[in-house]
């Protein structure tokens, strides 16, 4: 699983097994960017013309532990409490967004977003999709960026970690041809 800028460059990389379905790996590949995507701030309320109560104070209930079983595959009762934890602590309205494709439209992604600070935009089924072939083609020119490396493309090494590897130098080397290290 991948994340990347609007510019097409790689911000973080997670793996996950063929057999599951990326949404769930979220959280894990938000927890790997190596470089923080660029944030605008959030205008204040005053600024916006929104009433702010002056007695107001959010609750910051604790965040329920969700334990993926062993076999790594969520059911009705895990997705249940993940569903719990989108309507507790923050707000997510207020967080800085994320998008992804339809397949992100999922509340293991969506919960997994709000645990690392954003809000995941994916639109489901007849919602509107107003933008998201911009965001297609920026990770699908990131894909090829880093197929361009053979051995990756090939996938020549089996074990995880070392093929992690190999990615995240990928990953490097992109940086580096784009010029964005001085």
């Amino acid at each position: 699983m991948l994340v990347s800028s609007a510019d097409d460059l790689p911000l973080g990389v997670a793996l996950c097994p063929a057999n599951r379905q990326d949404a769930t790996y979220t959280q894990q590949a938000l927890q790997n960017m190596v470089i923080e995507p660029p944030l605008q701030p959030m205008p204040a309320p005053a600024a916006v013309g929104w009433q702010v109560d002056s007695d107001y104070q959010p609750a910051d209930p604790e965040p329920i532990t969700v334990e993926r079983p062993e076999s790594g595959r969520l059911n009705r009762t895990l997705i249940g409490q993940l569903e719990a934890e989108l309507h507790r602590g923050v707000d997510r309205r207020a967080l800085p967004y994320l998008r992804g494709d339809c397949t992100f439209a999922k509340v293991p992604a969506y919960a997994g977003a709000k645990r690392e600070g954003y809000r995941m935009w994916a639109p489901g089924a007849g919602q509107s999709r107003r933008g998201l072939g911009t965001v297609r083609l920026a990770v699908e020119r990131t894909h090829a960026l880093i197929n361009q490396f053979g051995r990756i493309f090939r996938r020549l090494d089996r074990i995880a970690g070392r093929y992690l590897g190999w990615v995240q130098l990928a990953c490097c080397l992109i940086y580096l041809r784009r010029g964005f290290f001085p």
